[in-house]
């Protein structure tokens, strides 16, 4: 199937203004049924195909290496909900990224993506598994309220390093926070400066989750001397651009405006 045959995913997910406000109290949020089944089924066929094009299995920018990657990360439906997240008019791309785990696959260390992002504005990832998912197939754990701690700093990627540092995250007074699982189109979503992490795949499967990254339009570029070591060069994150710069590059499309 040609990608313009591919159905559109258009349309408005309706989030209510309770959800919103849990949003912005939490740091994160569970989506029901944001993607229909069949949409996601035919999908998938693609998205993997182009991660596997890619010669990894987090690849960021897979909208760039295929036409269907294309429609599906820049669909209208997913970018409304993250404007109405971030409760700004409009919303670009800042990435996509695959975060394919194989069985027994590693740890992902605790961390805040946000404040490794040389960008005025804050962002929201979209966590999308591309299958059902359970409680063994290292779904995401959020610090509850985090986004409003600022900067809580890293941990190893081992399991002993990951224990340490959740107590501390804890005795500080954050409730750590697991959906367990999900159906094929739920997705989650959380803010830039929340504490997440995952634990190890234990399941037999791999765990096929695409994450998408947005941020409000109108952000400027910041100097990346003011953030904390570690993260992608400006050059790789925001081509084209340069401190004081709108972030308006060629791999920042507009995906979403209310206007």
């Amino acid at each position: 199937m040609k990608a313009e045959q591919l159905p559109e995913i258009g349309g408005a997910y309706q989030i209510d203004r309770g959800q919103i406000e849990d949003f912005h109290r939490d740091g994160h949020l569970k989506l029901k049924s944001v993607l229909a089944p069949e949409e996601l089924v035919t999908y998938r066929e693609y998205l993997k195909e182009a991660v596997e094009r890619g010669g990894a299995k987090r690849n960021c920018n897979v909208w760039c290496l295929d036409n269907a990657a294309r429609q599906f990360v820049l669909s209208t439906r997913l970018a409304r909900i993250a404007a109405e997240l971030l409760d700004v008019e409009a919303v670009r791309l800042l990435r996509d990224e695959p975060y394919f785990k194989n069985a027994g696959d590693h740890n992902t260390p605790w961390h805040q993506d946000g404040y490794f992002i040389p960008l005025d504005s804050n962002i929201v990832t979209l966590w999308i598994p591309l299958t059902d998912l359970d409680s063994d197939m290292a779904p995401m754990s959020y610090a509850t309220g985090s986004h409003k701690a600022g900067f809580m700093g890293l941990c190893g990627p081992d399991d002993e390093s990951m224990s340490r540092f959740e107590q501390k995250v804890r005795n500080r007074g954050f409730a750590i926070h697991n959906y367990g699982s999900f159906n094929a189109g739920d997705i989650a979503a959380h803010s830039g400066k929340t504490l997440h992490s995952s634990r190890k795949n234990r399941s037999s499967r791999m765990r096929e989750v695409l994450i998408i990254i947005y941020f409000a339009d109108g952000a400027r570029v910041i100097d990346t001397s003011t953030l904390p070591p570690g993260g992608p060069p400006l050059e790789v994150l925001l081509p084209g651009v340069r401190p004081g710069d709108l972030a308006n590059g060629p791999l920042t499309p507009l995906v979403y405006s209310r206007s």
